[in-house]
């Protein structure tokens, strides 16, 4: 997900997380090249569970995982629900209800530097997630496709 430089001086980037009901692409050896979606209620157990595991610091550049990034750690958090009166943070007034939102702070040179220049350019949550791809129909998929044409 695309994130914004809150503050050049203090180095934060804000954005969302993780948005429900997002097609996010990926490739591997068991399901080829397919397309997967969290629903609001998925994405509130992973925010939980990343609070729950200290995973604050756990930040590392393109899912290179045991790479953490020295300086650079999520401070702030929070799941847009209008339900409890939490808006989405402004800029992204759009996404959906049940979006995780985030804000990083990045005291490191390197990094800040990818920053700016566009290097790093977004937010992925990694994890290990076991799922099925499902398998549908031809009409079933041009529904979805239609479904997602009509939102563009």
């Amino acid at each position: 997900q695309m994130y914004s430089v809150q503050s050049e001086e203090q180095r934060i980037i804000s954005g969302p997380l993780m948005i429900p009901d997002k097609p996010i692409y990926r490739e591997n050896d068991q399901y080829g090249k397919h397309y997967i979606v969290f629903d609001a209620p998925t994405i509130k157990q992973i925010a939980l569970k990343y609070a729950r595991n200290k995973y604050l610091d756990q930040v590392n550049p393109m899912h290179e995982s045991g790479n953490n990034i020295p300086g650079v750690y999520l401070f702030e958090t929070f799941i847009s629900d209008k339900t409890r009166g939490i808006q989405p943070m402004k800029g992204y007034e759009d996404v959906p209800d049940g979006t995780w939102f985030g804000s990083m702070v990045v005291n490191n040179d390197k990094a800040w530097q990818d920053v700016k220049d566009g290097t790093f350019k977004g937010f992925s949550v990694e994890g290990a997630f076991m799922y099925e791809v499902p398998k549908i129909s031809a009409v079933d998929a041009l529904r979805q496709i239609q479904k997602l044409l009509e939102c563009i």
